[in-house]
C-alpha cells in the first residue's frame, strides 16, 4: 500500500512513464462507465460497482481499494496537487469519488481513509 504508492511516485518523479496496452483488472457495473480518471501521479482509479480501485498502470496491481459507498460509483476524480515536495512534506493523494445516490467522498489514498463526505 503506502511503500507501493511512494515507489510509484518517485519513480514518476524520476521519468516519464511508458505504458503498454492492457486491460484493466475487475468487472464493472454500467453506472461505472464513466468513474475512471487517469491522475496526475501516474496512477488510475476507477469505480468498480460500489468500490474504488486504484492501480498503478505500469504493473497493472492494484495499490488501494477504497470501501465506503453503499450505491455504483459513478465518478471519480483526482486532486490536482502539483506542488513542491520533499521526504518530510510528501505529495498528498486525495480522490473524489460520487456514487449514484449522489454521495461524494473525499479519500486520503495513501492511508486509505475518509478525509471528508456530504
Amino acid at each position: 500500500g503506502l511503500q507501493k504508492l511512494r515507489s510509484v511516485l518517485e519513480s514518476e518523479r524520476q521519468g516519464a512513464m511508458k505504458v503498454t496496452p492492457q486491460t484493466i483488472p475487475g468487472p464493472v457495473h454500467p453506472l461505472n462507465c464513466r468513474a475512471l480518471d487517469w491522475g496526475w501521479q501516474g496512477l488510475i482509479a476507477y469505480g468498480c460497482h460500489s468500490t474504488v480501485a486504484v492501480l498503478d498502470p505500469r504493473s497493472m496491481q492494484s495499490i488501494q481499494t477504497l470501501v465506503h459507498h453503499n450505491s455504483n460509483i459513478i465518478k471519480v476524480s483526482w486532486s490536482l496537487e502539483c506542488y513542491h515536495h520533499t521526504s518530510s512534506f510528501p505529495y498528498s493523494l486525495r480522490l473524489a469519488s460520487v456514487d449514484s445516490a449522489l454521495h461524494c467522498v473525499v479519500w486520503d489514498v495513501v492511508q486509505g481513509s475518509i478525509l471528508s463526505t456530504f
